[in-house]
This record gives C-alpha cells, sequence and structure tokens, in this order.
C-alpha cells in the first residue's frame, strides 16, 4: 500500500473514530499494534494503544515507512 492510501486510512480512521491494525516490516510478521490514530503527518503517527486485553497500552510515536499494512 503506497503512502498516500495510508495517510488516508489513517484520515478515514480519525474522522470515524475507529480502531485499526497495524503491521511492521519486521521479521516476524505476527507482530502488530491496535490503537486509534490520534495525529499523522507524512512521515510519523502517533496512536493510543490498546492491549490484547482492550485495556489502553499508551501512546507510541510511529514512522510511517516502517509500517508494511493496515
Amino acid at each position: 500500500m503506497s503512502n498516500n492510501l495510508f495517510l488516508e486510512q489513517f484520515n478515514k480512521s480519525i474522522e470515524n473514530n475507529e480502531f485499526i491494525e497495524m503491521y511492521s516490516y519486521s521479521g516476524n510478521g505476527n507482530e502488530f499494534a491496535v490503537g486509534q490514530i490520534i495525529a499523522y503527518s507524512s512521515e510519523e503517527l502517533l496512536i493510543h494503544a490498546i492491549n490484547n486485553m482492550g485495556m489502553d497500552d499508551g501512546f507510541f510515536i510511529g514512522k510511517i515507512k516502517d509500517i508494511c499494512k493496515i
């Protein structure tokens, strides 16, 4: 998915107050994060993450170039 398509999806998830699941480029294809996007730029995004029990897991900043699928 291209960077522009990611940005479109980020915007939709913010507008609809939706959770998204993001997979990163790593050795393990099963690693992902789930949360709500709080803000994003063309290079980074701020996520309010939840854990596998649906509980608050804090905030983190990620680089969009490290995401391989959502």
